[in-house]
């Protein structure tokens, strides 16, 4: 945890929540992508590893690789999770899989982290690859939160390409599930707003009150935990020190 000064302020009562109203805006909720240019699954994953040694991107989740935990181990290692199993074929060219997780700020505060993650497990299992090794980044390196997970699209087990007839469709109905289970809606933010928070973001007490802005107008969070754990998915923690309260954030 960093203590940051310049972040730091006395908020009263920072988790009452203000009914407003909301506004519609133009359509803009989750969106998901499959890079098909990817065809590179080294490409894909030094990327994101590059994203990651740079601070703009952090490692978030994992399945089906030989450590429990690879993320405590090097870059170099990761890497052949895929390579070794890419060895195997040597006929198919694109074996790389790119996807591209893109929630909007409210969808990330209605399914939380642990829904995410959830979520991406259940993508994988959809498209085909829930049997595959897989690795999450959390980036951000753009004003919102998103996602990028990379796998290979070689089958660990027959060494023979995944086929993949029919991915938009599948993508298209689990982005439909998705809005249905979470009752995700268009409603954004009327005006675009920074939602990266680390020890050297610009304006930062400004992005911190536009974050609560928006929080306070988002009916659905109705007690201080959800909105705290809300705070936590920003990186953002508030604690009551005697007459108000004070702000940390954590990267």
């Amino acid at each position: 945890m960093k203590y940051l000064k310049s972040a730091l302020f006395f908020c009263k009562n920072i988790w009452i929540i203000f009914r407003n109203k909301f506004q519609k805006e133009s359509k803009k909720w989750l969106s998901l992508s499959i890079r098909h240019q990817a065809s590179s699954t080294a490409n894909a994953f030094f990327y994101n590893e590059r994203k990651a040694k740079e601070g703009k991107a952090t490692f978030f989740h994992s399945r089906n690789t030989p450590s429990a935990n690879p993320f405590i181990y090097s870059s170099q290692h990761r890497h052949q999770i895929f390579k070794r199993i890419e060895d195997s074929n040597i006929r198919v060219k694109n074996k790389g899989l790119h996807i591209s997780f893109n929630p909007t700020m409210n969808d990330m505060i209605r399914i939380r982290e642990k829904g995410i993650r959830k979520e991406m497990d259940r993508l994988m299992e959809q498209l085909g690859y829930g049997t595959q090794p897989y690795l999450v980044y959390r980036h951000a390196d753009i004003d919102r939160i998103h996602f990028h997970i990379v796998s290979t699209r070689i089958d660990k087990q027959s060494g023979k390409k995944i086929k993949d007839n029919f991915e938009k469709e599948k993508v298209q109905k689990f982005i439909k599930e998705l809005e249905q289970t979470y009752q995700l809606t268009n409603n954004a933010p009327k005006e675009k707003i920074n939602l990266k928070f680390t020890a050297t973001s610009k304006n930062l007490k400004q992005n911190l009150e536009n974050l609560f802005t928006e929080l306070n107008r988002m009916d659905f969070i109705s007690n201080k935990q959800m909105y705290n754990d809300a705070l936590k998915l920003f990186h953002i923690e508030v604690r009551q020190v005697q007459k108000g309260h004070m702000v940390f954030v954590t990267d």
